[in-house]
């Protein structure tokens, strides 16, 4: 019998008598299903029919398997990912102070420097650029240093440390799981502007016209006030943030050359339809 699963036959049971009769329980066969190897079966005597009571053996579990679910869904994955930028975070932080003793027109000149380093690392042409070579990681902490100071004196909102982490998580291509109430929008606005300093043009796409317009003329704002042009585009209207929008008449559509205007902006603003 060994190396096979195993049809288990319970030995008859007896029913108590309930009420002047005796109720028949029925007892299922069980098919066993642990491994295909390392059984044991033992038979006993014959029973009353002549068959033998059988009785099977599963083998115990194996300690290492439980470690290995132990250590699968052991700690905690907003803490590691927190361990997995800490170092990028520090010097982010630690260049605040740098990034408040600059005035308004300094920082959009620090914009202007950082575009010069990007575009210079990622040559001619508008294809697709090397991640690594072109966004070094003394580009990447400047820039967001940047837009956190810009965002606090844009719209009176400083990105918190686990905004600043979602929006490295972002442009290194991964999805940011964010929980209510941490800053969602936010968390876009660094890494759209050091994506669109490379001259290739950025689209934040949403769900719908209304958070579309709202977050261009909200959070947009960050991107214009260091000195980037951000557009507009959704059902029946574009345009440049800062200008007119442009409203299209029922049934008619927007211009097209006021759409190209927005898409060729640094930073777009669109919905997924």
């Amino acid at each position: 019998m060994e190396g096979r699963a195993l049809s288990v036959s319970a030995p008859r049971v007896s029913a108590p008598v309930v009420g002047g009769r005796r109720r028949r329980l029925v007892v299922r066969r069980v098919r066993s299903l642990g491994p295909r190897t390392g059984h044991r079966a033992g038979f006993g005597a014959p029973g009353r029919h002549g068959h033998g009571s059988r009785r099977a053996f599963a083998p115990a579990p194996k300690a290492n398997f439980l470690e290995d679910l132990t250590k699968m869904f052991k700690g905690d994955p907003s803490e590691a990912c927190r361990k997995r930028y800490e170092q990028k975070l520090d010097r982010i932080n630690a260049l605040e102070s740098y990034m408040k003793g600059l005035s308004d027109e300094q920082l959009r000149g620090k914009t202007e420097e950082l575009r010069g380093r990007v575009m210079k690392n990622a040559g001619e042409g508008d294809g697709p650029v090397d991640q690594k070579a072109v966004f070094t990681d003394d580009i990447v902490c400047e820039a967001f240093a940047l837009v956190r100071e810009g965002a606090l004196r844009a719209i009176g909102l400083r990105p918190f440390d686990c905004q600043v982490i979602g929006g490295l998580v972002l442009h290194e291509g991964e999805i940011a799981e964010m929980g209510t109430g941490e800053g969602k929008t936010l968390v876009s606005v660094a890494p759209a502007f050091l994506n669109a300093l490379c001259g290739r043009g950025v689209h934040v796409v949403t769900v719908n016209d209304y958070l579309a317009r709202r977050d261009a003329e909200w959070v947009g704002r960050v991107h214009t006030f260091l000195g980037l042009q951000v557009g507009l585009v959704q059902s029946g209207g574009a345009g440049l943030v800062g200008g007119q929008i442009a409203q299209a008449a029922e049934g008619e559509s927007v211009d097209p050359e006021i759409k190209r205007q927005a898409y060729r902006a640094d930073i777009t603003y669109v919905t997924n339809s």
